[in-house]
């Protein structure tokens, strides 16, 4: 059986989807656990589900780098504090929860920081020598020594 090989694009790819799964499964499977408690009523899912759609994207914003540094501090507590409004009906639950987040984000950071900055390391490696081979055959074509 041929084996697939994955460049080093694909590797990471791989590498930050897994790292976003880690980070939110221990907080998925409180949330299936308790699931009869958190969605009994329909303005509760939708409450949840609003909330959730939106810290999540805040996460992933988050891990792919792409979250905004200077923002003004009245629009990111007002994010928290419509997050929190959102999330009402299993704030009570925000000990076992931000246990759970914690655990998340320690094994993502256990299991997928090294293997990361090795792949972007292995990657800017392999960039510097492709330039370098670049560079020395346009010396060779010009005859620069």
């Amino acid at each position: 059986m041929k084996k697939l090989k994955l460049n080093d694009n694909g590797k990471l790819i791989i590498l930050y989807l897994l790292q976003i799964l880690v980070i939110i499964a221990p907080v998925l499977i409180v949330i299936i656990l308790k699931r009869e408690e958190y969605f009994t009523k329909p303005e509760k899912v939708f409450s949840l589900s609003f909330g959730a759609i939106i810290a999540l994207s805040i996460a992933v914003l988050q891990i792919i780098g792409k979250m905004p540094k200077n923002i003004h501090m009245l629009i990111r507590l007002g994010v928290i504090t419509l997050i929190l409004w959102l999330l009402r009906p299993i704030l009570d639950e925000l000990c076992i929860l931000l246990t759970c987040a914690f655990c998340g984000e320690f094994l993502s950071w256990a299991l997928f920081t090294k293997p990361i900055k090795t792949i972007k390391k292995r990657k800017n490696i392999s960039e510097i020598a492709k330039i370098k081979s670049e560079i020395e055959l346009q010396d060779d074509i010009t005859g620069r020594v």
